[in-house]
């Protein structure tokens, strides 16, 4: 979490890059503590949606970025996935599927290299993330920042600015907080009343190895220490609670 101080930027010259801004609301939210651009500052931002490049250009025209070539996409898997290396005869034909199904964006093209780089470089293995790239990447019919979000999310919970009914760390309603990939989780600061279940849904964040949700922050009751029960890949969790004994669905962890 970034703290900005408006008084501290003012009069100041500074680069700001926002990185994969999602819509123009969260651009407003964003920018506002910013003062206006003076001494030659920028403000740079990245974003799939037009409508948002457009209403955030200030000084110059949004730059659109072309797709990769497929023979570009599979020179940056390969080199991402082996290094100095050349890939191997027999894994070429189905590297080079791997690398045309990434649709040519550099982001989901370095994501599946990554994700291949650490697992046994077979053709059987290979042959598993090519049928399976919807698992990693989303098509056009479901715009693809679910599958790109963080996988390590740390909150300071600031009581002054944000009531407990503004709290929502999953919103159902927005594909971008589904956080299905989510694997590291740390919420501190104030105390809040127990209504985070109703706000979080931990049960959703099917990956999550490390929860640690601060005393300061809260102390768990039975409802969200079931949830939690729920959460099969944890390996970490620190909570407060007044709870005699923990439910049994804590047997599944």
């Amino acid at each position: 979490m970034l703290l900005i101080s408006y008084e501290k930027l003012y009069g100041k010259r500074y680069l700001i890059v926002l990185d994969d801004v999602w819509d123009i609301d969260t651009w407003d939210e964003l920018t506002r503590p910013f003062p206006k651009v003076v001494n030659e500052s920028r403000i740079i931002l990245t974003t799939r949606q037009k409508e948002v490049a457009f209403h955030g250009k200030c000084n110059t025209d949004p730059l659109n970025l072309r797709l990769l070539s497929s023979e570009e996409s599979w020179e940056l898997l390969e080199k991402r996935a082996f290094g100095k290396e050349s890939c191997p005869d027999e894994l070429l034909n189905v590297g080079k599927e791997i690398a045309l199904n990434c649709k040519g964006i550099p982001l989901v093209v370095d994501l599946i290299a990554g994700v291949i780089a650490w697992r046994e470089k077979t053709k059987f293995v290979w042959l598993e993330v090519r049928n399976n790239l919807n698992s990693f990447i989303l098509n056009s019919e479901s715009g693809s920042d679910e599958d790109l979000m963080p996988r390590i999310v740390t909150i300071l919970y600031d009581k002054e600015h944000c009531g407990p009914n503004n709290f929502v760390l999953l919103n159902s309603k927005k594909k971008r907080h589904s956080g299905k990939h989510l694997c590291s989780l740390l919420i501190t600061g104030d105390e809040m009343e127990d209504r985070l279940s109703d706000a979080c849904r931990v049960r959703d964040f099917k990956l999550l190895r490390m929860l640690d949700l601060s005393p300061s922050f809260m102390l768990v009751k039975d409802s969200l220490l079931n949830e939690i029960g729920m959460l099969n890949h944890l390996r970490f969790l620190r909570i407060g609670t007044e709870v005699k004994s923990p439910p049994s669905s804590f047997s599944n962890l």
